[in-house]
């Protein structure tokens, strides 16, 4: 996401405890700098994407210190997959130190971005949504607004529900046609681009699991 913002001619500054992340930022044109307290005294949006519970408490603890006293700051778009208990928490925190927060979670993979293809679920203060939407329209033209704070997680769990259920469905297919002396990769071409059960797991998947289960074939 930094890289895609310093490519679309936005000042990036940001924080990863690795090193070779801070490094790959500077090489894509922003500035790491040595904390997110540091960050979030330079930013007026700050995005968040992290791994756990405990990282996103660790990183609202600095982002709060930051505002602390200060008024209104700006706003936090928490993008991370995380429990949405953990996410108000998160939110309360952030907003006695003058900080609105959003939940934004992302549908899509790293490497989806590069074809636009992910969908941002936008949650939270709606005038909020509406300002960061232009940042986020750097990702994806697909932000719907799909209500208040928390919204946007329960909106990422239906659809990973969605994923797991059709990577499964896709992959029980492709068995099926193989035990039935098929060709995989001719059933994966047939069927993918079918508009009435083709769908995007079959589709972004399909060509690796299929080339899997010929190379597994008797």
């Amino acid at each position: 996401m930094a890289e895609a913002l310093a490519a679309a001619g936005y000042e990036v500054v940001g924080y990863d405890p690795a090193p070779a992340a801070r490094r790959r930022l500077e090489r894509a044109g922003g500035h790491a700098l040595e904390s997110s307290f540091s960050v979030a005294k330079r930013a007026r949006v700050l995005i968040t994407s992290l791994p756990s519970s405990p990282a996103l408490e660790a990183t609202v603890g600095e982002v709060g210190r930051a505002g602390a006293g200060r008024g209104a700051r700006g706003i936090v778009v928490e993008m991370s997959t995380l429990p949405i208990a953990d996410k108000r928490r998160a939110q309360t925190e952030l907003a006695r130190a003058g900080w609105t927060a959003l939940d934004c979670p992302i549908s899509g993979t790293a490497a989806r971005l590069k074809d636009r293809d992910w969908m941002i679920f936008a949650s939270g203060e709606r005038r909020a949504c509406a300002r960061v939407r232009p940042l986020l329209r750097v990702f994806t033209d697909q932000i719907p607004y799909v209500g208040d704070f928390g919204s946007g997680m329960r909106m990422k769990l239906v659809a990973n529900h969605l994923v797991a259920i059709l990577n499964v469905a896709s992959g029980e297919a492709i068995t099926l046609a193989r035990r039935m002396g098929l060709d995989a990769r001719q059933v994966w071409a047939l069927f993918a681009s079918n508009p009435a059960v083709g769908n995007g797991v079959l589709r972004c998947g399909g060509a690796s699991w299929s080339s899997a289960a010929i190379a597994r074939r008797p």
